[in-house]
């Protein structure tokens, strides 16, 4: 071999190319110097080139998921079955009074009511009342009623609504302090609660009996808080048209949060009530049984109108609840449960009462009633 040839090794086959019987060894080629150069390969873009390179550098085949691996990867869930859909809110409807629907003041109310997916019907059965009522439509199921089989509505009342009412129309009432009692005969009407709206304050104010008003503001304060003693009615008063579109538009929305997170609400509160804070202040029980004797005595504590100095005396008496409960069946277990004698507290010479015949009715009620729904009072 001359000193004028110079010595190329090949690299190694590619491994994703077919495999062929000869072994992957580094082939030797010996290159003339004076002949022609050998011609360069073409240039690849730089997707092309990337993907080259990293295919180059694998030793392993690629999962179509990403990574190397060894073993197939099983396809993955669809969305459907991982998180299951939440159901449908049923529809909200708006049944507004006619007269109402044509004041000026609620012009803007289908435009908004519109862009909002808010579904606004006047009702002729609230013709002049000024009542602005939600409906939520629901399933109807078979139910019995006196002893027939009847279908319940298709609609159901929301337990809040609005009454709109012009100051011009209030006034008179206030001046006659009769604003209390037609307020009751509104909500006979509409079933519900009602949230006055009282529209165009200040305006009534500054225009109408401006020497001699017929009221005056302390006036309608003071049958506002009349009212809401009354008859558990707020008030609210608006003076902007936009304003009260407004609180339409937001009585919409919580009515919509409210009929949506309302299973959901019911269960986080019930855990909320039952686990966070109730079992975090439960006395500790070893595993052993050490600390039921505490448990049991906390138990008792818990009752309604019952001190700890009570549930002392109960549990020093009776030791376990199995034996509180055997002495209730007893013909003179309910008297002596309420001869037992409870000491107001622990200082020395300290007065001594009688449980009484209340707190026996309320152990006698937590282990013998039947019904679940029955309240230890």
């Amino acid at each position: 071999m001359s000193s004028d040839e110079e010595i190329y090794i090949a690299p190694p086959p590619n491994l994703f190319s077919r495999p062929s019987t000869s072994k992957c060894m580094p082939e030797v080629i010996v290159i003339d110097s004076d002949s022609d150069p050998e011609p360069e390969p073409p240039k690849l873009a730089k997707k092309e080139e990337f993907t080259s390179r990293v295919l180059r550098s694998s030793k392993r085949p690629l999962s179509i998921y990403g990574g190397h691996t060894k073993k197939p990867i099983p396809p993955l869930l669809p969305i459907s079955l991982i998180k299951k859909k939440p159901k449908r809110p049923k529809p909200l409807f708006v049944d507004i009074d006619p007269q109402l629907k044509g004041k000026w003041y609620l012009a803007s109310l289908d435009g908004e009511a519109e862009a909002a997916g808010i579904n606004v019907r006047p009702d002729s059965f609230l013709e002049g009342t000024g009542l602005l009522l939600w409906s939520k439509a629901e399933e109807s199921t078979l139910v019995s009623a006196q002893g027939k089989m009847e279908l319940t509505p298709p609609e159901v009342r929301c337990p809040h609504g609005l009454y709109i009412c012009e100051m011009v129309d209030a006034v008179p009432r206030v001046r006659d302090k009769v604003l209390v009692n037609h307020i009751k005969n509104i909500e006979a009407i509409a079933c519900c609660k009602l949230t006055l709206v009282l529209f165009g304050y200040k305006e009534y104010f500054r225009t109408a009996c401006k020497r001699y008003p017929v009221v005056k503001g302390f006036d309608i304060e003071t049958a506002i808080g009349d009212l809401i003693i009354s008859t558990n009615c707020d008030a609210i008063i608006i003076d902007e048209p936009s304003e009260l579109v407004m609180t339409v538009l937001k009585f919409n929305k919580g009515f919509t949060s409210l009929y949506k997170y309302e299973p959901m609400n019911a269960i986080s509160e019930n855990a909320e009530f039952f686990m966070n804070e109730f079992n975090r202040r439960c006395v500790p029980v070893d595993d052993d049984g050490v600390g039921l004797a505490r448990l049991w005595q906390q138990m008792v504590s818990v009752l309604p109108l019952t001190s700890l100095e009570s549930a002392r005396a109960v549990c020093a008496k009776y030791k376990s609840l199995r034996s509180l409960y055997e002495a209730l069946f007893t013909p003179k277990g309910f008297k002596s449960i309420a001869s037992i004698d409870a000491p107001r507290t622990i200082l020395s010479g300290r007065r001594v009462k009688k449980l009484g015949p209340e707190m026996a009715e309320r152990l006698k009620t937590l282990l013998m009633e039947k019904d679940p729904t029955v309240i230890v009072r």
